[in-house]
């Protein structure tokens, strides 16, 4: 009887495990990788060249930002025309803590599958203010959305 009981324990731990790592895998097309990675080049040689236009080559735009500097200053959640990117909101993009991520990952390390949309979007993220001992930091993230076969930047958000 201990024997039965023990192989069904087993068993259950087995599909636990088994479940819990399906899960945990990022459900992700051989077509879908190389769409990301291309994204990826793209981004990442333009963030660490400071190009505007690549950057805005992998956007589309209007592009919703919870942070970043309206053109006058006094909306906080705005949306990011082609006309005040490259004016105004460039900058969030050539960020050091943001060129460090670039240059130190891969973007299959460190993009998620956001399952909650009806979309096919993947958000990243990146440092805005690093943790200190006066504060808990804040951190960015990009949401790529599949445009026209390509992956783009749909939006950026930040928490706290």
């Amino acid at each position: 009887m201990k024997t039965i009981i023990f192989v069904l324990l087993l068993c259950l731990f087995c599909f636990f495990v088994k479940a819990q790592s399906a899960n945990n895998k990022l459900a992700i097309t051989k077509a879908e990788k190389s769409k990301l990675e291309n994204f990826w080049k793209k981004f990442k040689k333009a963030v660490l060249e400071e190009n505007k236009t690549g950057i805005a080559s992998v956007c589309d735009f209007p592009v919703s930002c919870d942070y970043c500097d309206s053109v006058n200053g006094d909306n906080p959640n705005i949306k990011i025309t082609k006309a005040n990117f490259y004016t105004v909101n460039y900058r969030i993009f050539f960020s050091e803590y943001l060129k460090e991520v670039v240059n130190k990952k891969k973007i299959l390390q460190i993009v998620g599958k956001n399952n909650d949309t009806n979309f096919n979007e993947y958000n990243f993220s990146f440092p805005i203010v690093k943790p200190s001992k006066r504060g808990e930091g804040k951190q960015g993230f990009f949401s790529l959305e599949k445009i026209k076969g390509e992956f783009k930047i749909t939006s950026v958000w930040s928490i706290p």
